[in-house]
């Protein structure tokens, strides 16, 4: 897995207290480790409602030879099932990371586009829509828009490494930030219904003034929760070896489609995870070595580490209402070494108290 070198991290304090935590420690216990022959990173998990498993593919750098399989895991028998086989000249998608993806629960279908490397690998199939019914790539294009041709009215924008989440509430997805020429942007995209068709989707920019700051590295940042998406904050930019963070929160309203920032988290570090606990209307965030329970309902933060919590990061992470557990995979040590984590986090059903 590739490592991007940091020499210096400052990670911002908020200056708000977080709340008392729960008294009752949290639970986090292993898994059965991703079949793929390497440590995944750089990519998403998506939690796929039509057969209550994770999937996951890519989140390597060799898009020749690299693992281009599309896999789902199952927490209720802690088992791992290829949907698609790994074989870069198969016909789907190569490997590739830092790209965008989302599962489409209407239409049952897992869509990537751009990504890293995908320049080294002449011919190199940079989109595709992956049906989890029929386990194959319905169509495929060596463009980042091309296999959404019919598909979705406009199709274009999404950088690199940017946040990506979809509301099944709403039927849409939101796209933000990312690597834009080598900085953070706050550029963001929406993906909805098309009611004047032909294509059943459509994409455009949002060009509101208020709006969060920029960050890239974000992939796992954005999480959706009924109409709403929330930010997590993160990195922002690198000047020199210094790398600068944005201690934030935010949540998009996607009836209103506006931003309202929310209070910041106790810390944020580089490519954590956001996830949504839909059972307790909970916003879950594992920031390097701490684990942060943001409830919706009460507008606060708190700490709910429990015992045992590794210091890792850019690693992927879903919710599962079949089983309530989050669930994490791969990602990387704080010393930069690779993981092989596969981890899930009970949380106890206790009702957070202020202090």
């Amino acid at each position: 897995m590739k490592w991007k070198s940091w020499k210096s991290v400052a990670v911002l304090l908020v200056v708000a207290g977080v709340w008392a935590a729960p008294s009752q420690a949290q639970t986090l216990f292993s898994l059965a480790p991703d079949p793929a022959d390497y440590p995944i990173g750089f990519t998403r998990a998506h939690w796929v409602s039509s057969i209550n498993k994770m999937i996951v593919a890519y989140g390597y750098t060799d898009p020749e030879g690299g693992d281009n399989s599309v896999r789902a895991y199952d927490p209720a028998t802690d088992t791992w099932e290829y949907l698609w086989p790994n074989d870069y000249t198969n016909g789907g998608p190569q490997q590739r990371d830092d790209h965008n993806s989302l599962y489409i629960p209407k239409l049952d279908e897992f869509w990537v586009w751009g990504g890293s490397r995908l320049e080294t690998l002449p011919g190199a199939l940079r989109s595709g829509r992956f049906s989890i019914r029929a386990k194959t790539w319905l169509a495929t294009s060596t463009t980042d828009e091309g296999a959404f041709s019919g598909v979705v009215q406009g199709f274009g924008g999404g950088h690199s490494n940017g946040a990506t989440a979809w509301s099944d509430a709403l039927d849409s997805g939101l796209i933000f930030g990312g690597d834009e020429e080598g900085n953070g942007s706050n550029r963001f995209w929406i993906i909805e219904p098309n009611p004047a068709g032909p294509e059943p989707y459509r994409m455009f920019e949002v060009y509101d003034e208020l709006r969060p700051p920029p960050r890239l590295q974000a992939i796992n940042l954005l999480a959706a929760a009924g109409t709403d998406f929330y930010l997590l904050g993160g990195f922002a930019n690198q000047i020199e070896d210094q790398y600068i963070f944005v201690n934030d929160f935010w949540r998009f309203d996607g009836l209103a489609r506006t931003w309202h920032e929310l209070p910041s988290p106790p810390t944020v570090g580089y490519q954590s995870t956001l996830t949504y606990d839909s059972d307790r209307n909970a916003l879950i965030a594992w920031v390097d070595d701490k684990m942060y329970a943001y409830w919706i309902e009460l507008g606060a933060w708190f700490d709910i580490t429990p015992p045992g919590m590794p210091c890792n990061f850019n690693h992927v992470a879903a919710y599962s209402p079949t089983v309530r557990l989050h669930l994490f995979f791969g990602g990387n040590l704080f010393n930069g070494d690779s993981s092989f984590m596969a981890t899930a986090l009970r949380v106890n059903e206790l009702e957070p108290k202020g202090e």
